[in-house]
């Protein structure tokens, strides 16, 4: 079998697997995923953005999704918003404090905003001793002061998640393959029911010439065959 082509068709993209691993894994990925879905001036607009970072790039997920609400003319023109996070980690401190200053921006343009931030693995906050966890602990709780729902991703929303990382590439090529396989097996079957229909007359006939010539006891009135043809039974 060629793995290639199966890593290149896959059933989901690339960033499905990356969320999927960091909750079934215990060497879960260090890259980070963000998927924004947002609905405008109630479902008027949708969008949905899908960002991933390497483990060693500069900026995470989040850091680029945030630059994206900042900046997207949809957002910036929007009057109500219902904004759905999913990440793959739990954000650092830094994207805490930036994202509680966006969502004061929007409050100030007086934007009817929602958030939710729903979270495959909370990362990064577990030593006592070390500033960073700290920081990032108190960047959770800060999100959640100022109104921002945080949640764990459920099973609704991974059946979510395969929608919308459905990877379409693949599913073209099965379509196409599905295409191919019905025109043959069309052709296969048809032309065994035209021949099947070109024979039976010459059989029948055979049958009933070898009926009138054979010297077997003819059937009573009153016997009944035994079994039923195929069309018997339709009948």
């Amino acid at each position: 079998m060629d793995e290639s082509l199966l890593n290149e068709y896959k059933l989901y993209k690339k960033e499905f697997y990356i969320l999927w691993s960091t909750g079934i894994n215990e060497d879960f990925p260090q890259e980070t995923v963000a998927v924004c879905s947002i609905d405008i001036d109630d479902g008027s607009t949708s969008l949905i953005r899908v960002f991933h970072s390497e483990a060693d790039d500069v900026q995470r997920a989040e850091d680029k999704l945030l630059e994206w609400l900042s900046d997207d003319p949809y957002i910036n023109s929007s009057s109500k918003m219902d904004i759905e996070i999913f990440l793959n980690h739990s954000p650092t401190a830094s994207f805490s404090h930036a994202f509680v200053g966006l969502k004061e921006v929007f409050d100030d343009q007086e934007k009817d905003v929602t958030i939710f931030i729903r979270i495959v693995r909370v990362s990064n906050v577990d030593d006592d001793d070390s500033i960073e966890a700290m920081e990032n602990r108190e960047g959770l709780c800060l999100l959640n002061e100022n109104n921002i729902t945080l949640s764990p991703v459920s099973g609704k929303d991974w059946t979510y998640l395969r929608e919308v990382l459905r990877e379409n590439r693949g599913l073209r090529v099965q379509n196409e393959t599905s295409v191919l396989t019905r025109t043959k097996l069309a052709n296969i079957l048809n032309r065994r029911q035209s021949v099947a229909v070109r024979v039976e007359p010459n059989v029948v006939e055979a049958e009933m010439q070898t009926d009138a010539t054979s010297d077997k006891p003819k059937r009573k009135p009153h016997e009944k065959h035994s079994c039923l043809s195929s069309s018997d039974e339709d009948n």
